[in-house]
């Protein structure tokens, strides 16, 4: 379609004819059918179907059976036909369709596989440097927590102080994130199937990942230094 559509524009090209390499002869178009990826990541390309009969003996020709049952128990009858009408082709294989999927999509599920094992992995290693951040800022400000308790802070605005201030370097790291995957879209597109690299659903997704991971990481430390008594806080050094 995409092809009829460049080369006629908005004209019908039911009865037109075009030359198709590699034979220099004008084809008649007798259908137009829509874009098809060959594979994920793949953009549809130029394609013209044509009768067996058009077709040179070099080119090497793909036939889709229909077939009721096994398809590998049929295999070898499938063989034996084409021989019958011509035993001079060679038959290079045999495979279902599921068969060819897989092959087609293999290199790509890998791929995916491995950025999600890389995601999780830098999920993983942000939330313990948030949960070791969280840690210093008990650290280092246990007297102050331990004056705001005494002075009438009551225990969840001491979590609220310490989760909140971690919250901040979550949303500094999704927006950082948000743009380096707006700026290597076009590279990101080739990996991705049905799915936009700006698509708003999977990015706000993210960035609440990001966010709920830190704010868990934060709450084992601003739960440790709700639980310190004020005097403890203040006599530690």
């Amino acid at each position: 379609m995409g092809l009829a559509r460049r080369l006629f524009g908005t004209r019908d090209p039911i009865g037109r004819r075009i030359i198709v390499p590699p034979r220099q002869e004008p084809r008649t178009i007798v259908g137009v059918v829509p874009d098809i990826k060959t594979s994920p990541g793949n953009w549809p390309t130029d394609t013209v179907y044509l009768a067996h009969s058009n077709v040179s003996a070099r080119l090497t020709i793909n036939f889709v059976i229909a077939v009721a049952g096994d398809p590998a128990a049929v295999a070898s009858r499938i063989r034996d036909a084409i021989l019958s009408v011509r035993q001079d082709v060679a038959i290079l294989n045999i495979s279902t369709l599921e068969d060819a999927f897989e092959e087609t999509i293999g290199y790509p599920r890998f791929i995916a596989r491995l950025l999600n094992l890389f995601g999780v992995t830098g999920l993983l290693l942000a939330g313990i440097g948030v949960h070791g951040l969280g840690a210093f800022v008990v650290a280092q400000r246990r007297r102050e927590m331990g004056v705001r308790i005494a002075i009438g802070a009551s225990r969840r605005a001491i979590m609220a102080l310490i989760v909140g201030g971690n919250l901040w370097v979550g949303v500094l790291g999704a927006a950082l994130g948000v743009g380096v995957a707006l700026a290597t879209m076009k590279y990101l597109s080739s990996v991705l199937y049905e799915v936009s690299p700006t698509d708003p659903a999977t990015l706000g997704a993210t960035a609440l990942v990001v966010l709920t991971t830190t704010a868990l990481a934060s709450y084992v430390p601003a739960r440790r230094a709700c639980r310190v008594a004020p005097s403890e806080l203040m006599r530690l050094e």
